[in-house]
């Protein structure tokens, strides 16, 4: 767990072994859920945002991340969902919901958003032990940058839900982007062996490493961003936070510009001075994971450091050194785990 509250000054705040190997891990409703390869760990977050283990349901055959709403748990077992009392862990009912296996899911509001492999589909949760399907969405994926949703709806219990597909200019309205966003993510940009390619998505960001060592950081709303180089933005945060000195000795504080030039950076002091240094190579290898959480972004770099990026900024806040080897990110607010 590490605490992001001051992004300039991320702390590694606990660390939490267990037995199985986790696969997921959503915050909802004050809880931490973390699906494993041998069930679902339920842990709650006290006022320190530390995180104390609460239960454990044994589970096989999970396929994405479970989500919690009030004392329930939706777990995605292939193509069904088993819904659980988590005060009696005790199972009250499991429902089957498409034709294939569950790769994706979501809580919007009343609404419980899946994804599986080949349609996007919507349920009602007002009753939450007996969802209601309102519709079903065949998906087709026709390049790698747009997702094509035919509108055939194969169910509807919601006259007014329907309504509103139906009058939609493209394939739901808008308020339904973020989760469905969310949701495809992982198969957006299928063509591309996932090994290479990180994507995170929020309301208003998108951030995209594919190879190398460039992001690029984007509006989700427009598709309009550029590329970062994550070298170039190391180095420059190295020298700024005073983690590297000018080998002449002058002060950053009068520094009013920094920028690549025929592979140094060069730093400027208004009508003063300029200086250029090397640029940090081969100290950042590759991405492992990357997550968005409001104006910033988290990068799992290897070898063994997290960097914080400032959005609105395009640089780098801060880098820590985990002393190991992690594979993913799951943000909320003020903290994240790395696992």
């Amino acid at each position: 767990m590490v605490d992001v509250s001051d992004p300039i000054d991320p702390r590694i705040s606990q660390e939490i072994e267990i037995e199985s190997r986790p696969r997921y891990i959503r915050f909802c409703d004050g809880s931490a859920i973390v699906t494993t390869d041998k069930g679902v760990l339920i842990f709650n977050v006290d006022d320190e945002g530390r995180l104390e283990r609460a239960g454990e349901i044994p589970m096989k055959g999970i396929s994405c991340g479970a989500v919690m709403r009030d004392d329930l748990l939706f777990t995605p077992v292939g193509s069904e969902i088993a819904i659980t009392n988590l005060k009696g862990m005790t199972e009250r009912a499991r429902i089957k919901v498409g034709k294939s296996g569950i790769i994706d899911m979501d809580l919007y509001g009343k609404y419980l958003c899946l994804l599986d492999h080949s349609a996007f589909h919507m349920l009602a949760i007002e009753d939450p032990t007996n969802p209601r399907l309102l519709a079903s969405f065949p998906i087709s994926f026709r390049n790698p940058q747009v997702t094509i949703v035919s509108p055939e709806m194969m169910k509807s219990g919601d006259p007014e839900a329907m309504k509103a597909l139906m009058e939609s200019d493209r394939f739901l309205p808008a308020d339904y982007m973020y989760p469905i966003l969310s949701l495809i993510r992982s198969r957006i940009f299928r063509p591309i062996p996932p090994s290479k390619e990180r994507i995170a998505i929020s309301g208003r960001y998108l951030v995209r490493w594919g190879d190398g060592l460039r992001v690029w950081i984007g509006s989700a709303e427009t598709g309009e961003g550029d590329y970062m180089d994550l070298e170039v933005e190391y180095t420059r945060y190295l020298y700024l936070s005073g983690k590297r000195r000018l080998p002449s000795g002058r002060s950053m504080d009068e520094v009013t510009r920094a920028y690549e030039h025929k592979g140094k950076l060069v730093f400027i002091a208004q009508d003063k001075w300029g200086e250029a240094v090397d640029i940090e190579r081969g100290v950042l290898r590759t991405v492992s994971d990357l997550a968005i959480s409001g104006d910033m972004a988290y990068l799992l770099v290897r070898p063994k450091k997290l960097i914080v990026l400032d959005l609105p900024g395009m640089g780098i806040l801060s880098s820590i050194d985990l002393g190991r080897e992690f594979e993913r990110i799951a943000p909320d607010e003020e903290r994240i785990v790395l696992f």
